[in-house]
Parts: structure tokens; C-alpha cells; sequence
């Protein structure tokens, strides 16, 4: 059997978690190595991007959400050790993130069905309310990172959408942080564009194996901050 070019699904997600562990490890343990934070900031619009691509072919939006609002409870005590408390008020994890990005959607498929003006005004109002949901509740990355979401999902049928999800990357780098090596992130759809469609190695133990290792890797790395550093 001729094996597909590009990369498939399972490949980016391993990147992409490879990623988020070098992202964590500067952040965590090893603050004053700025290029460890550079090389993370790719990890976040590949999740992104899998994310829309999750809900566009899940089976059941219900079992995934539910899915994703646990694997988040999980995971904000290890997020809040991170920050070396038990509780953050101003600060939620990316889960959550992902949680009002798929409600968006679900949202915003909902109410453009709707004709004519009605359904243009209707999906602003899903974006909208995405947007300042991710705002108010201070998850990661904001009402940006939920935006990010949508246009993977929005631009997945249009021609040349790398070239609009440039320019969307370049405005969420931009407004969703005042450090401006989060720029750095348009780089990722470098490993994006080489992707094939294709879903690659994947089971259920792999797919749980992915929630759990955000929760996981965090509380590792912020007990070894803690007591080895």
C-alpha cells in the first residue's frame, strides 16, 4: 500500500505535545531560556486546529464536550500548581479554552442556518459571546484563543485558507499577548500545511493518553520546581 505524504493526525498531535512539554519545561523549570518558550509557541494553534477538526467529525458533540469540560477539571489544580498555588481565580486552563471554543461552534453552526440577515446577525453573536466568555472567565489565551478555533474551522473548505489563517494568526499573536515572541506562533503552520487529512495511529488509550498527559506533565514539572530546582 502507497503510504500518504504529509503528515497525518497522530503525527501533529505528538509534535504538538512535544511542543507544549518544551513550552512547559521553560516556563516551569527553566524561566531565564527564552528559546524554550519560542519553540512552545507553536503548540497551542496546532491543538487549536485539532480541535476544530474534532468537531468537525466527532460523532456525538455531547461525549466530547463532556469529555473535554473533565479532562479541564482535572486538570486546574496542576495548572494552578504551576503558578504554586491550589487556586488561581485569574487564570484557567487551556481545556477550558477548548471547551468554549467547541460551544462556539456549536453555537455559531446553530444560528447561521438561520436565512439572510438573520443568520449573519446570528453568528456574530456566537462569536461574540465566545469571545467574552474567554475573556471574562480568564481562561488561557482569552476570547483570542477560542477565536483562533473557530477560523481553523471556518476556513475548512476554503481555497487558499492558509493565506486567511496567516493573517488570523498574525491578529491573535498580536492582541492575545503583550510578549511578542508569541509571533512566533505563525510559524506553525509550517507542520499544518503539510497535513495529509488523514487520521494516522490512534486508539482509545492514545486518544485519553493526550488529555491526560496535559494534567500530567504540568504536576510533574511543578513538583520538580518546587522541590528539585
Amino acid at each position: 500500500m502507497e503510504q500518504s505524504k504529509g503528515l497525518d493526525g497522530g503525527t501533529l498531535k505528538l509534535m504538538a505535545a512535544a511542543l507544549m512539554l518544551i513550552d512547559h519545561v521553560g516556563a516551569i523549570l527553566l524561566p531565564e531560556t527564552v528559546i524554550l518558550r519560542c519553540i512552545g509557541r507553536l503548540a497551542f494553534p496546532i491543538f487549536a486546529f485539532f480541535i476544530a477538526e474534532g468537531y468537525a467529525h466527532t460523532r456525538s458533540f455531547g461525549r466530547y464536550l463532556l469529555r473535554m469540560a473533565i479532562w479541564a477539571a482535572v486538570s486546574e489544580i496542576p495548572f494552578n500548581l504551576e503558578f504554586g498555588h491550589f487556586f488561581v481565580p485569574g487564570r484557567q486552563n487551556v481545556l477550558w479554552t477548548f471547551c468554549l471554543a467547541l460551544l462556539t461552534l456549536r453555537g455559531l453552526d446553530r444560528l447561521r442556518r438561520e436565512p439572510g440577515a438573520i443568520g449573519y446577525a446570528g453568528a456574530a453573536l456566537a462569536l461574540a459571546t465566545g469571545f467574552a466568555a474567554g475573556e471574562l472567565l480568564h481562561v488561557d489565551y482569552g476570547g483570542w484563543g477560542v477565536l483562533l478555533v473557530t477560523l481553523f474551522y471556518l476556513t475548512r473548505e476554503v481555497r487558499n485558507r492558509w493565506a486567511i489563517q496567516l493573517v488570523g494568526l498574525a491578529l491573535f499573536c498580536w492582541f492575545c499577548s503583550a510578549w511578542r515572541l508569541e509571533m512566533l506562533a505563525m510559524l506553525s503552520l509550517i507542520p499544518l500545511c503539510l497535513y495529509n487529512g488523514e487520521r494516522g495511529f490512534s486508539n482509545k488509550a492514545l486518544q485519553y493518553g493526550f488529555y491526560a498527559f496535559y494534567p500530567v506533565h504540568i504536576l510533574i514539572l511543578s513538583v520538580l520546581a518546587r522541590y528539585a530546582f
